[in-house]
């Protein structure tokens, strides 16, 4: 599974909005981040001083940038065969399919899936799910917020922390948490339901000396080690 992890900038939250950074880091199969994408977008309109108080990208930074269609032609191809992720990645999600259909590319029709979602289920007592702070909970460097790149990357070891959690958990957990979201009405059911999977298929070996394979626990002691049942020189108890 191959996961791309998008954030944009914006000149507002409204659909009026126009991108002026965007920032992708692409987490291949191995679990590792592979190759980060970061572009500035000159959005053909002022930047609001607000937005430029919230993210320090002014005017004066965009002024050369690409075009929208220039910055698209350069990561779309970024987006083929992956797992789309953001952190509240219904905003990012807004702003990719609206830059798509401008530029004349097919809708993306892929999974999706929010890093909020994971740390609600793996670090419930979070004060916040606000990039910002997880990252500093979790020790991630995260020294510009509200860029571009650097929000995706922090979103890229947030998701990662986030599936190291989850891989810990016990199969019983996880069975209960797929149980909780149908595969087919959400993508983060069709997610958990390919762990769970995994996870079922995959023998694990613990204390006691059982491994749990397909809900079933197998003793897996050396046979060499079990005494026989009774010695055979000793009279027959059921012929007594």
């Amino acid at each position: 599974m191959k996961f791309a992890v998008l954030d944009f900038e914006t000149t507002g939250t409204q659909s009026d909005g126009e991108i002026i950074q965007a920032g992708l880091a692409i987490i291949d199969h191995d679990y590792s981040i592979t190759q980060i994408y970061s572009s500035y977008v000159n959005p053909g309109v002022p930047i609001p001083p607000f937005i430029s108080g919230l993210t320090g990208i002014t005017d004066a930074d965009v002024a050369d940038a690409p075009s929208l269609e220039e910055m698209m032609m350069e990561m779309v191809p970024l987006l083929n065969d992956v797992v789309l992720v953001g952190h509240n990645v219904a905003f990012d999600f807004h702003f990719l399919q609206n830059a798509l259909d401008r530029c004349g590319y097919l809708p993306f029709t892929g999974r999706i899936l929010d890093t909020i979602d994971f740390l609600k289920i793996t670090f419930p007592s979070l004060g916040s799910y606000q990039l910002g702070y997880v990252s500093s909970e979790f020790g991630f460097q995260h020294d510009r917020p509200h860029q571009a790149d650097s929000d995706a990357l922090a979103t890229a070891y947030v998701l990662l922390k986030c599936l190291d959690e989850l891989k810990e958990l016990p199969l019983i957990t996880i069975q209960r948490l797929s149980d909780l979201f149908a595969p087919e009405d959400s993508d983060l059911g069709w997610f958990l339901d390919g762990m769970r999977s995994e996870k079922e298929a995959e023998p694990i070996q613990d204390l006691d000396g059982h491994t749990y394979y397909r809900q079933l626990a197998l003793n897996v002691s050396d046979w060499t080690d079990i005494g026989a049942p009774r010695d055979e020189r000793e009279a027959n108890p059921l012929m007594v």
